[in-house]
């Protein structure tokens, strides 16, 4: 009978891990097929129905992994998030001498490049994908990127030999509100883009715009974040003349003023005053 029972149970395993990795497909397709239409679309125009039926699935199969659309992509970011920390650990093994600032600063940026999903979603994290969301969802998400969060800083603490103990966690933090803001700064909706080409001084936008688009080493094409036309168009760029105390230039005397001193007069410098009512020459 014992040996029956585990033969039962032996055929039984199989079939459970099967149905594990199952899930674990679905869900993961369910993924896919989300950022798809996030790529394509905005956060808002995302629909679980959509989503769906590009993977062929019921709507109420999607709820079921799920529960709500904050909860879907606060999954998707989790997925895009760790990624890119694994990808950017790689980076920081490569070379264990010491860095300097910028080189740290330009493999950051590098690890970002083509990362506009990414970017998007972390300016959502706080305003929309946490707020409709259980505890129990998300906990996990806050533990792994606590732990991530600490051992990515202690790599940069090891490269920055002039950090001290726990600058480096404060880093990733910087960090994060930098790509949030230039993020929220880049997404321009489309009806204040209408309203700003209308506006008179959309030139000096534009200018800024090509600035912008110089190259590939510019700093808007790193981070995922290719500026659009600023939302404020009237804040001109502003040249290093322009940072400069002006001074005004030297005033030249008038003649006038040169020859009213009595030395200039008896040197022969200046003619002689007429006398009144007096034709000239």
């Amino acid at each position: 009978m014992a040996s029956t029972s585990a033969a039962k149970a032996n055929r039984a395993l199989p079939q459970r891990a099967r149905k594990d990795e199952d899930k674990e497909a679905r869900r993961q397709l369910i993924l896919d097929e989300a950022l798809a239409l996030y790529q394509a679309t905005s956060y808002a125009e995302v629909k679980m129905a959509d989503v769906a039926s590009r993977a062929m699935l019921a709507k109420g199969t999607v709820f079921l992994y799920f529960p709500t659309k904050e909860a879907l992509f606060l999954a998707l970011l989790e997925d895009l998030l760790f990624a890119w920390f694994a990808r950017l650990d790689g980076l920081l093994a490569e070379d264990t001498s010491a860095w300097t600032g910028p080189r740290l600063a330009r493999t950051v940026a590098e690890s970002l490049e083509g990362e506009e999903a990414l970017t998007r979603l972390l300016a959502l994290l706080q305003t929309v994908l946490e707020q409709n969301v259980t505890a129990e969802q998300l906990r996990p998400f806050k533990e792994r990127l606590l732990a991530a969060l600490l051992r990515a800083g202690t790599r940069v603490e090891q490269r920055l030999p002039f950090l001290h103990a726990g600058e480096g966690p404060r880093f990733f933090i910087h960090l994060h509100a930098l790509v949030t803001g230039l993020r929220q700064m880049a997404d321009v909706a489309p009806v204040a883009r209408e309203v700003l080409e209308a506006l008179p001084h959309r030139a000096a936008a534009r200018r800024l715009h090509r600035r912008a688009d110089d190259g590939p080493h510019h700093p808007s094409s790193r981070i995922g974040v290719p500026l659009r036309p600023l939302s404020h168009p009237w804040r001109t760029p502003c040249s290093k003349q322009c940072l400069k105390p002006t001074r005004s230039p030297p005033r030249t005397p008038s003649a006038s003023a040169r020859c009213s001193k009595p030395s200039a007069r008896t040197a022969g410098r200046c003619p002689a005053p007429r006398p009144p009512n007096a034709s000239p020459g």
